[in-house]
């Protein structure tokens, strides 16, 4: 009995070690370069509902979505409903007209998360327009080991570089890729 609980004690002791030793913070950027006018792509990131027409995050999440709030407007909400309940949601929280815009979102989980998207839009060197998506996300603690170690935070990125190719494709007016 003795060995189970130092041995339960240890693992305890790991697990607070590894919480405090691995960061609670996910932070990357992507980007990609749009073959259409900064204007066209700026709309279609602030809009919502021109938004969740490229996201891959409905799909995803097994979604359908409503905006609440006056559309392209800071404040402007998308509401994500999954089996007729609002499983979370994405507001408008920053605008810098033509430049950026700023997305925070929520979730019901317990993982305690404060997830903010950003999207920098700007007139490419060659033409079209560049865009770049700034990720930023702090996990309470001990979460972090848990999304982190069960690839959830390599699905968030895969799924934000799905977005990208969802906005040129919509803003190019292309299929959007698989």
């Amino acid at each position: 009995m003795e060995h189970v609980v130092i041995g339960v004690a240890a693992v305890v002791g790991l697990v607070v070690l590894l919480a405090f030793a691995v960061s609670n913070r996910v932070g990357y950027r992507e980007s990609i370069t749009v073959d259409a006018p900064p204007e066209q792509v700026f709309r279609a990131v602030l809009f919502q509902e021109e938004l969740m027409a490229w996201s891959a995050w409905p799909a995803a999440t097994n979604s359908t979505c409503r905006v609440v709030g006056t559309d392209g407007q800071v404040g402007a909400t998308v509401e994500y409903i999954t089996k007729g309940k609002v499983a979370g949601t994405q507001t408008v929280a920053e605008v810098a007209p033509g430049e950026r815009v700023v997305i925070t979102l929520t979730d019901p989980s317990p993982f305690g998360q404060k997830p903010v998207v950003t999207f920098h839009v700007r007139p490419g060197a060659a033409g079209g327009t560049e865009v770049a998506l700034e990720f930023a996300n702090t996990i309470r603690r001990p979460f972090q080991l848990l999304l982190k170690g069960a690839g959830i935070v390599r699905w968030v990125r895969e799924l934000h570089r799905k977005d990208l190719a969802g906005l040129k494709a919509f803003c190019e007016r292309q299929p959007v890729p698989a």
